[in-house]
């Protein structure tokens, strides 16, 4: 039985896993392609200088790997960096899905 998450995820992503090997003083990327539901955040942080920080939020179907906090997400012809990654799980342990922060 599919998740929820399988469910509603639709628009079509690419998340790029940083390889580590850097080559013409550029970093290198393996994708990955997927599905996911994205939607807009803000939030205010209300300090001396009066910081305010925008973002996306994307539901991510399950994938083979955890996505790592330093991948990118092409999402609608736009790059993301992930910020913040988050798994979910259902009852019997078996990932869901993922929620990731992007900027």
């Amino acid at each position: 039985m599919a998740s929820l998450i399988v469910k509603v995820c639709k628009t079509s992503i690419t998340i790029k896993y940083p390889t580590g090997t850097i080559v013409d003083g550029k970093q290198t990327f393996t994708e990955v392609s997927g599905k996911a539901r994205m939607t807009d955040f803000s939030q205010a942080d209300i300090d001396y200088f009066g910081k305010v920080q925008d973002g996306v939020i994307f539901l991510v179907a399950p994938l083979s790997a955890k996505p790592p906090v330093n991948a990118k997400i092409v999402c609608e012809g736009k790059t993301y960096d992930l910020k913040a990654v988050k798994t979910y799980k259902n009852a019997k342990g078996e990932i869901v899905g993922y929620k990731c922060v992007g900027v």
